[in-house]
């Protein structure tokens, strides 16, 4: 929450304004993230405070050295954790909350904690950084999940595929990229080539070299990024995958299994999205349509989920049955409605002739906006000579013959009659509809 009303947009302009300060006052720290295994239960970091700011919404802005959140970019979503201060002669350790972590100019991570009350921060006071494993292990598995879908996506679809952009979160990944439309058994292949590529357990080394040499060994690289000549970082999956990567990794590539597409589709021309799921958070999501499964076999009395699919199509099969009867009925009810009025009137120079239906009051359950539509089809069509109006309560239906009129819009002819009748509605052709904001029972309520 902000808690002194600053928004979004004046903390985030604090942060970069407090980061360009230090940057200038040579304020830096070391970033140890890399050396974590994701995999661990927990993890603790000595370090101590080399700069400490508050902000106007009650967060510290806090730089601590050496550094374990990440907070770079890639696509990923930055470290939470928690920060405690050592105790003292006089009060026990505080503990301040990570919101998240945010990108110091020269690539480092700094801080963001919530607490008005620690502005007594001092430099050189030593701290112990504690990272979310459960989320840090989260966004290790769905970016080593996003270096296997990129090679698995080029062997299917071709060395044309590249990566447009990604979104890596703890418990779920996007990727976009450059391709034409997945077919379903290209998404199948693509997904059982992740699982076997996760299934093999290959180690994922890093490397440090030049930009030039990880040219050379064929290493991917996003074009939106700025990479130093001199010294890049190249994740490798043997045989598998080289990019150029500052994100954070598994140490082998078993964690992703299971991973699971969730959905595909277009974000522009040339440009395909897919929506994943990996490790963890896919058999969470595998075993939540599981769930669906079955509780969709226990409505439709399927016995086993293998017999599903057919109960749907009896299901579906029965629904075209019941909707072709009451479409018949509806015209039957159509041609046998009441009319306790009709006025005959000229929309432009159109002759046309108001029905009033009875209303739901004295008719219970008739007032449909598809039986007055069917009603004034019924009539456009035994009577062409002149267009129908038909009126049930707040419904309304326009229909023209389009033989006896060629030239004439229902639409055009609905709006002119609802400048007199205030409603809303609409259409072409033959047929338009409305709804009135009064409801009209009588002829006499017809201006």
């Amino acid at each position: 929450s902000w808690k002194s009303g600053a928004t979004r947009t004046q903390i985030s302009d604090e942060i970069s304004s407090k980061l360009a300060e230090w940057q200038t006052h040579g304020i830096s720290t070391r970033f140890c993230g890399y050396e974590i295994d994701p995999e661990q239960a927990s993890m603790e970091q000595h370090s101590q405070v080399v700069a400490s700011s508050m902000l106007s919404n009650g967060d510290a802005l806090i730089v601590v050295d050496p550094c374990p959140f990440y907070a770079r970019g890639g696509g990923q979503e930055p470290d939470t954790g928690s920060l405690t201060v050592s105790a003292s002669a006089c009060e026990a350790p505080r503990t301040l909350a990570v919101k998240h972590a945010v990108a110091l100019p020269n690539g480092q991570a700094a801080a963001l904690c919530v607490d008005a009350q620690h502005t007594d921060l001092q430099v050189s006071q030593p701290v112990v950084a504690a990272i979310d494993m459960q989320r840090r292990n989260g966004c290790a598995v769905h970016h080593t999940a996003t270096h296997l879908l990129h090679a698995a996506l080029r062997q299917v679809m071709g060395d044309t595929v590249t990566q447009a952009g990604s979104l890596v979160r703890p418990d779920s990944l996007r990727f976009d990229f450059t391709s034409t439309a997945l077919s379903d058994d290209q998404l199948r292949e693509v997904e059982r080539l992740v699982n076997r590529f996760a299934l093999a357990s290959t180690p994922v080394n890093v490397t440090h070299t030049t930009l030039e040499a990880a040219k050379e060994q064929g290493a991917m690289a996003l074009f939106t990024e700025k990479y130093q000549a001199d010294n890049v970082r190249m994740v490798r999956v043997s045989n598998v995958s080289v990019e150029l990567c500052s994100g954070t990794h598994l140490r082998t590539t078993r964690g992703v299994f299971p991973f699971q597409i969730t959905s595909e589709g277009s974000v522009g021309a040339g440009t395909r999205r897919i929506d994943a799921v990996a490790g963890v958070a896919a058999s969470k999501w595998l075993q939540q349509q599981f769930a669906y499964a079955q509780n969709a076999a226990h409505i439709l009395n399927a016995k086993q989920l293998s017999k599903l699919c057919d109960a749907v199509h009896r299901l579906n099969d029965t629904n075209k049955t019941l909707r072709s009867d009451a479409a018949k009925w509806l015209r039957v009810a159509a041609v046998n409605a009441q009319t306790v009025a009709t006025h005959a009137t000229t929309l432009g120079s159109v002759p046309t002739v108001i029905h009033i239906l009875a209303s739901e009051s004295s008719a219970p359950h008739t007032s449909d906006a598809r039986l007055v539509a069917e009603r004034a089809c019924h009539l456009r069509d035994t009577q062409p000579q002149n267009a129908h109006v038909v009126i049930q309560d707040t419904h309304i239906a326009l229909a023209v013959n389009s033989i006896s009129f060629p030239d004439v819009q229902a639409g055009a002819l609905l709006r002119e009659l609802l400048k007199k009748l205030p409603g809303k509605g609409g259409g072409q052709g033959v047929l338009a509809q409305g709804r009135l904001k009064s409801a009209v029972t009588d002829i006499h309520m017809l201006p």
